[in-house]
This record gives C-alpha cells, structure tokens and sequence, in this order.
C-alpha cells in the first residue's frame, strides 16, 4: 500500500516503523517533530515539513491511504477523497484513571458527501484496543507510554481490514 504518514513523538516513531516493517510503500512522511523527521531521514524516506496549505501541492501521486499517529491537523476533505482508502487517524484515548486505549478512526468514507467527519475525533471507529493502565495511574506520561506497545496492532489489524474490504 502507497501511504502518506504524518506523524508527532514516540508513537509517531513508532507507527513509522511499524508501516515500514509490515512491508508498505511510505511515499513522503510529513514529519510533525525532530523525532519523526530523524527516524524517517534514517529509514531514507522523503521528508515533508508538518501540513500546510502549500503541503498539499507537494502530495505524492498515486496514494493508498493517508495515516495521521498523534497528529491534530487536518487533512482537507477533498484530498482524502482523492486517495484511494482515505485516511486513518491513530491516537490514544485515556477513559479514566484505570483505562485507556488505541482508537483508529477512519476520516473518510464512501457515502452520499463522501465525508465522514472533518474533525480527528469524529471519524468512523475502525479498532479500538483497550489497555488497563491502573500500574501508569499516578502520571499521564506512564500511562501514554504504557500504550505504545499497542500502535503497531492497531495499524495492523485496520490496514489489514482495508486490505480485505
């Protein structure tokens, strides 16, 4: 699958990794961090500077899909319709002091609008992986760290679905 990623911090890393693991042409990665921006560098991946309107005029052709890890900007609706599955949006979802979760949302759909949602939170649920994290309860850094492990499935198993649909 030809994708665009766009991707902040660890999670970002590791969603980066991830993609490029599994076997998937990352055809530009818009790099919302030095951490994101080095990993790609390193990976030989074309790097692309966090989106903006003059972003979508550099947009490699020919794409598959657009993922978003822990990135809050919005991709315009009329360029996830231009791509073939539309975009993912992978983030974490901390529910209460004892759950929390992976939640990939899609951004755009097949209807009538040919839009779901214009907001990250919106989208249609895909997956959603939950996580207890009552050990990581005292700190928010420990309890989003305590989710990464759980990037990568969640990728895996939406891509897949994808793949299949």
């Amino acid at each position: 699958m030809r994708i665009l990623y766009m991707g902040s911090n660890q999670a970002g890393v590791i969603g980066l990794k991830t993609l490029k693991k599994l076997g998937h042409d990352i055809a530009a990665v818009s790099a919302y961090d030095k951490l994101v921006e080095t990993n790609a560098a390193e990976l030989g991946l074309k790097v692309l500077a966090p989106m903006r309107n003059e972003f979508f005029e550099r947009i490699p052709e020919a794409l598959d899909l657009i993922v978003s890890v822990n990135v809050d900007d919005l991709v315009p609706m009329y360029i996830y319709a231009m791509v073939h599955y539309g975009g993912i949006t992978v983030r974490p979802c901390i529910y209460d002091r004892k759950k929390a979760g992976i939640i990939v949302r899609r951004m755009v759909k097949e209807t009538a609008e040919n839009i779901i949602s214009s907001k990250v939170e919106e989208g249609e649920v895909l997956t959603e992986i939950p996580v207890d994290i009552a050990n990581a309860q005292d700190n928010i850094e420990k309890a989003y760290s305590a989710l990464y492990p759980y990037y990568p499935e969640a990728l895996k198993v939406v891509i897949e679905k994808l793949e299949e649909a």
